[in-house]
This record gives C-alpha cells, structure tokens and sequence, in this order.
C-alpha cells in the first residue's frame, strides 16, 4: 500500500534512506494551460511507494536532491512529459533510465507503452482505467489511487530485466550514450 504523502515532514523521512535505484512517474494535468501542472508524482524506493501531493504544502527540496543525485538511477517509462512536468516543480534528472527507450533497444520494439511492455516482461495485466482521471482532485478515490501506484510497482523489476537483455545483445553502452 501506497503512502500518502501530503507534508514536508514525511518526505524528508521517506528520502532520507534511498536507495541507488528509484522508481519515478507523475501525473499531471494540460487542460487550458500552456505548461503542465503537475498532480501528483510517485516514487518507488526501495520497498516503499509514495504519492507525493505537489498540490499540498510540501517543499520539493529533498527530492530535487535525490534526482539530482548522478549516483542514483532514475527509472521512468516514455519519461519526456513527466520531465517537463517535473521542472514546474524545480526538479531535474541527473541519471535516467527510461523504460521505453531501454525497451526499444532490447528489441521489444518502438514506442511501447507502460502496460504492454509490464505484460511483455511480468506477465502482469495493467488496467488503463484511470489514465484520464482528474488528477487534480482532491481527496482521490482508491481506484486512481491504485493506478498511480502500478505505475512505478513495477519500475524496478523492469530495469533489471532491461539491462540483462540490452547486455545480452552487447547494446547496453549504446543505450546509455542515448
């Protein structure tokens, strides 16, 4: 289960032990508004899930820190939107590891999207229910709750499977040129 995080406090105590691998995704809204605005981000590290509430009174330092890390891999899927929505809220990456271009390069195929390549990997069925939910919301019910939850669950199993296959086929420095 997914902790809630909607104060300062607690995501300085979810950040403060992270590991070197960190699960990353954000939802965010672009209606009737140039830059997006980001609703909520999730981060997996290590055995805990958060949903981090970017629309409370949470100061986004102690993440910042963590993606700015270069000693920390930061995992995402078709990571573009997610960045940009990111930057509103001052944060940067230092060391990602998009899924889908990783996918890409292991021979999974071009633009594979989060659930198919979950159920090309894990064999786990992903409902795309809640993809155009009010992020906005609040409180939001259980079953976006759930949704925005598998979207980094799986993030870390994933990443391992991705760079055993790209060194399979020796393009794993190819991938990390890109």
């Amino acid at each position: 289960m997914a902790e809630w995080i909607e104060r300062s406090d607690a995501l300085h105590r979810l950040l403060a032990d992270v590991p070197t691998l960190v699960g990353l995704d954000t939802e965010f809204m672009r209606t009737d508004t140039f830059l997006p605005r980001l609703a909520l981000v999730q981060v997996q590290a290590g055995p805990h899930i958060a949903l981090v509430d970017p629309t409370a009174d949470v100061d986004p330092a102690p993440l910042a820190r963590v993606l700015a890390d270069p000693g920390r891999t930061i995992v995402m899927h078709s990571a573009g939107e997610d960045l940009e929505a990111l930057a509103t809220w001052n944060c940067a990456i230092a060391r990602l590891f998009d899924t889908q271009i990783a996918a890409s390069f292991a021979g999974l195929g071009a633009g594979l999207g989060y659930q198919k390549l979950v159920r090309e990997i894990t064999g786990v069925e992903l409902p795309k229910a809640e993809t155009r939910s009010d992020w906005l919301r609040r409180p939001l019910s259980p079953q976006p709750l759930d949704y925005a939850e598998q979207d980094v669950v799986h993030l870390p199993g994933l990443h391992a499977q991705l760079v055993a296959r790209l060194g399979a086929r020796g393009y794993l420095g190819w991938f990390e040129q890109d």
